[in-house]
């Protein structure tokens, strides 16, 4: 619905627009309450543009092999009713304890209906403002609900007994259920939870989440790959068209309709881009874990490079770091050198030793009295 350009209908009226494709030409119709109509901002009811496609790109978020495909929450449907029922029912029912229907015994009905007066609102020591009572707010809560029964008959609450706290805890179950089968709920609990929670627990508690969002993410992406094409193309036409104007499509300028069928417009989007906004601290945890592993493989006399390799890295990334590491030695080697030649100079009484490893390198050092 929208608001009638006309201004006859106060209630407003029915906008459609149907985009069909005819070789190249795609043609536009609008209308309003299913007549043919020109909308304000369109160049008449029916035109034309030689775009070679049609605008629009579908993504189904879950394909079940439909027109249209499944939401993230669909399946979650019934306990998410099940739930809004229920707690609306409890509700109720707490508002009927709170203000209950009553039943007095003994009691004749009195012929009129009884009204609650506010002592409050007087303008004088013993006169009653009747208008200042009616101005009252919600009056109506100040009244309650009875009904009168037969002499020996007791007052009571017509309520339904209701085990409040078991429906409370059923209420509970069913969204931990929830949230345990669209993780992506519980998002920021970890990060808003007390205490010292580590960076391995937030992690591993969004694992879950990561999974589902890079199972769809795919689909999303490849539409806006589809989509910026064709915007991109269609600038470039509207360029054309309009010519250089300041602040128009400029931008556009190098492309064209062409543009979108010989492949200029390709591009991607990087599916491995993460999911939450990565955590400075996480970093410095992963690398520590890392060479601290690395440290245990290769104290146990397993190579350095064959561990890096199995973890992914690339034979130019071992070669560099390798070369780094060689440097670094080399380094250290000629700075202890140096310090070791200048005490050998001077008198001290003590003696020290090297010991090397079989890659030369120095393994430990002993120093003995002379």
């Amino acid at each position: 619905m929208r608001p009638d350009p006309d201004g006859k209908q106060k209630d407003g009226v029915t906008y459609r627009e149907d985009v069909t494709r005819s070789s190249d030409a795609v043609v536009y119709q609008t209308f309003k309450n299913d007549k043919p109509y020109a909308w304000d901002g369109n160049p008449a009811e029916e035109w034309s543009r030689p775009y070679g496609f049609v605008p629009l790109v579908l993504v189904q978020h879950n394909d079940v092999g439909l027109d249209w495909g499944f939401a993230a929450m669909h399946e979650g449907l019934p306990k998410i009713r099940e739930v809004d029922d229920s707690a609306s029912k409890l509700f109720d029912h707490i508002r009927k304890n709170v203000d209950p229907v009553w039943l007095f015994s003994g009691v004749q009905k009195p012929a009129s209906t009884p009204q609650v007066t506010n002592t409050t609102d007087r303008t004088s020591a013993s006169g009653y403002d009747s208008a200042a009572a009616q101005r009252r707010p919600e009056t109506g809560r100040e009244e309650a609900k009875a009904l009168y029964g037969p002499v020996g008959s007791d007052a009571k609450a017509l309520v339904a007994n209701l085990d409040i706290s078991s429906v409370g805890t059923e209420i509970e179950r069913l969204l931990k259920e929830l949230e345990r089968d669209y993780p992506e709920l519980g998002a920021d609990k970890l990060s808003t939870a007390s205490g010292d929670v580590s960076g391995k627990a937030i992690r591993i508690a969004r694992e879950p989440i990561e999974s589902r969002v890079h199972a769809v993410r795919v689909n999303y992406d490849a539409a806006e790959v589809a989509s910026n094409q064709m915007l991109i193309a269609i600038g470039g036409y509207r360029y054309v068209e309009e010519g250089s104007q300041p602040g128009n499509y400029d931008v556009f300028a190098p492309f064209d309709l062409d543009s979108y069928a010989s492949g200029a417009l390709d591009h991607a989007v990087d599916a491995n881009r993460p999911v939450f906004q990565p955590d400075p601290t996480d970093k410095i945890e992963i690398d520590t874990a890392f060479w601290q592993a690395a440290n245990t493989a290769k104290d146990a006399g397993y190579p350095l490079e064959l561990y890096l390799k199995r973890q992914g890295w690339s034979e130019q990334d071992i070669a560099e770091f390798t070369s780094a590491r060689d440097k670094q030695d080399a380094k250290d080697q000629a700075r202890f050198d140096a310090e070791m030649s200048a005490k050998q100079q001077q008198p001290q009484g003590i003696r020290k030793s090297v010991q090397r490893d079989s890659t030369g390198r120095i393994a430990s050092v002993t120093e003995e009295k002379t």
